[in-house]
């Protein structure tokens, strides 16, 4: 049963790579028309007639979409820059690794089977298409945090080359141009045109305005709706932005920046314009309440916890603001201060910083901490070290 279970797949695999080589040489036959191998412009002097000649139709009709200006390459056709990578960042700033994995969102949502992707202006630079799976939960009748899956984000990795990319895509879902340098500033700027595929777009703060926000989910294809302002990247579902972000999107995004941008004025990189151009990413998961891993925070795609996070105003008060500052102070936990007993402290200087510059008072004087640490670390016998109390509150309380 196995070896015929393996032989059916290999066939179906071999049936789709050989489907996949032939789509490929015939769309590159057609290269003759094109500008580049984005294939996203007809080259001067590309007669109507020449057209009927391209064999591919989803090429072909893009073709005569562009002969009389009418291809609508929003989002399906767009240039990338390459963003410092996770390496060069944790060695320049002193911190670890836990900045977006998918900063160069396409707004392109890719349902399962074959897709183009038209790529050029690579120069051999290795560049991959992300399909994560935001959605993922855990199998009917598993316990949500004892996923044998685990609770991190699960995705399709696939490598890119110049020119035609016929893929096959596993799972439906919005697509990412994951592409990193080290050396970002003189990394070449790439092309993909995705001849295939639905347009989801996606909100970003510093060109669109809350009826592009109701507009984009209202239109949505996608489950999922992507943002980003100038710190922050979010994912998650549209059906709670629909119900507790309608016509708040500049709000929320807004927030989300100056959570952030207080934790790297604390951090001294507003002062020495050390204030990277990478976002740290907030997504949906179904399996925690709330944490944070190396894609970034994740909380739960439940009612209750999105109207925390989802909501402009909740955001910056409370628990919430305390949650994604202390999420955040694990992305940016520097090394310096971060030694044995400071995982959960260190952070917290975050937060504590950020509760207070959004007036929430101190934690630590409403959980009566400073006395109960003296008691439990000065005046206690015998006396202990700061990081011997199993209290992190208390652990916070020299700082």
């Amino acid at each position: 049963m196995k070896k015929l279970t393996f032989g059916i797949l290999f066939c179906v695999l071999s049936t789709f790579s050989f489907a996949e080589n032939q789509k490929t040489v015939s769309i590159e036959k057609d290269s003759i028309y094109f500008t580049d191998t984005s294939y996203s412009k007809l080259k001067k002097g590309v007669k109507k007639k020449d057209l009927k000649k391209i064999q591919n139709e989803n090429l072909r009709d893009m073709a005569y979409k562009l002969y009389h200006n009418t291809y609508d390459a929003e989002y399906r056709v767009a240039s990338y820059k390459a963003t410092p990578s996770s390496q060069a960042l944790a060695k320049e700033l002193k911190i670890g690794y836990g900045y977006s994995q998918y900063e160069n969102i396409t707004g392109v949502f890719l349902e399962a089977g074959e897709a183009v992707v038209l790529i050029s202006n690579l120069q051999d630079k290795e560049v991959q298409l992300f399909i994560p799976y935001w959605m993922r939960k855990p199998d009917v009748g598993i316990e949500p945090t004892k996923d044998p899956n685990g609770w991190g984000l699960h995705k399709q990795v696939i490598p890119l080359k110049e020119g035609v990319n016929v893929i096959n895509v596993e799972r439906s879902g919005n697509c990412y141009i994951h592409y990193f340098d080290d050396e970002p500033e003189t990394a070449p700027i790439i092309k993909a045109h995705f001849l295939t595929g639905k347009v989801n777009g996606y909100f970003d703060a510093s060109i669109h305005d809350n009826s592009d926000w109701n507009r984009l989910i209202d239109r949505a294809v996608s489950p999922i709706l992507d943002a980003k302002g100038k710190y922050i990247q979010v994912a998650y579902p549209v059906e709670w932005f629909k119900e507790y972000t309608y016509n708040q999107g500049v709000e929320l995004i807004a927030n989300y920046d100056k959570i952030i941008f207080s934790e790297y004025a604390l951090m001294g990189l507003d002062k020495y314009n050390k204030i990277p151009t990478n976002h740290i990413l907030a997504r949906v998961n179904f399996n925690y309440y709330m944490f944070r891993d190396g894609d970034g925070v994740a909380y739960l795609g439940d009612a209750r916890t999105m109207k925390m996070v989802a909501t402009p105003s909740i955001v910056i008060m409370g628990d919430p603001c305390w949650g994604f500052s202390h999420e955040v102070g694990h992305v940016l936990q520097m090394e310096q201060l971060t030694w044995g007993g400071m995982t959960e402290v260190s952070n917290n200087i975050y937060s504590m910083y950020t509760a207070e510059v959004f007036g929430n008072g101190s934690r630590l004087l409403a959980q009566d901490n400073y006395s109960r640490a003296r008691k439990s670390i000065i005046e206690s016998e015998p006396k202990i070290s700061y990081l011997q109390d199993p209290d992190v509150f208390n652990r916070l309380v020299p700082f």
